[in-house]
């Protein structure tokens, strides 16, 4: 941007316009941003709202195509995390314990693991080292902690955890770490698929090269042959 006073909601307001939201978003009772299929917000609505609506909402854009795992033993707050998640992205795959977890990523095609530490059969911790032994590359982590397990946080930080997330969870917290680890996954994804789309396009240039060569020989051979057909025959 080119003035680089302007504030980050402005920041934000202004990705959202250039985004040309493709559907309408409205508020909820409990004044969550939902999707719904109406028009798109005006730049003046935009405008008016407030730096957590726009970056929730810009949020569910980068998220809308991402798939995240989560892992959580307490069924209360599992099922209020579940129902936020599936406002977010695309599939919300859920395990109660760490094997679970570990199965469920073997099973699907996961991009973010949201995780407790503490869970029965296969704690938050193994299922990231066991997963992790899995991937060369493998997904951005983020780990929920309660304060009497500050004793992990050097081991997770050396196993590549990406955030932390003190429980209970503070709900703006959380769409800020979601935001930050999404947008550098989403600019990762996009420059892979930068990358492929050049590859086909490379491809693709080298098959099309191929025919044309190959119809040129075509051709070449067959006019020599028409060629020599109609030159007349050299008598002796």
């Amino acid at each position: 941007f080119e003035n680089e006073t302007i504030s980050v909601h402005n920041q934000l307001t202004e990705i959202l316009r250039l985004h040309q939201v493709a559907n309408g978003y409205c508020k909820s009772d409990d004044g969550e941003i939902l999707k719904v299929y109406a028009k798109p917000l005006t730049l003046a609505e935009m405008s008016k709202l407030s730096e957590k609506e726009a970056k929730e909402l810009f949020l569910k854009e980068i998220t809308s195509n991402l798939n995240i795992l989560y892992a959580e033993d307490e069924e209360t707050l599992r099922r209020g995390m579940v129902q936020t998640l599936k406002r977010l992205f695309k599939n919300v795959y859920v395990a109660e314990d760490g094997y679970e977890g570990i199965e469920l990523y073997k099973n699907h095609d996961i991009d973010l693991i949201l995780t407790d530490i503490n869970m029965p059969n296969i704690n938050g911790i193994e299922m990231i080292e066991a997963i992790t032994a899995l991937e060369e590359f493998p997904p951005p982590f983020i780990v929920l902690t309660a304060h009497n397990e500050s004793d992990f946080l050097l081991q997770l930080i050396n196993l590549g955890v990406d955030k932390f997330l003190l429980k209970p969870v503070d709900r703006v917290k959380m769409i800020d770490s979601l935001y930050k680890v999404c947008s550098v996954l989403n600019d990762k994804l996009l420059i892979e698929q930068y990358h492929k789309d050049i590859e086909q396009a490379y491809e693709e240039s080298e098959k099309q090269k191929r025919i044309l060569e190959n119809r040129l020989k075509q051709i070449a051979y067959e006019k020599n042959k028409q060629q020599s057909q109609i030159e007349p025959k050299k008598t002796v």
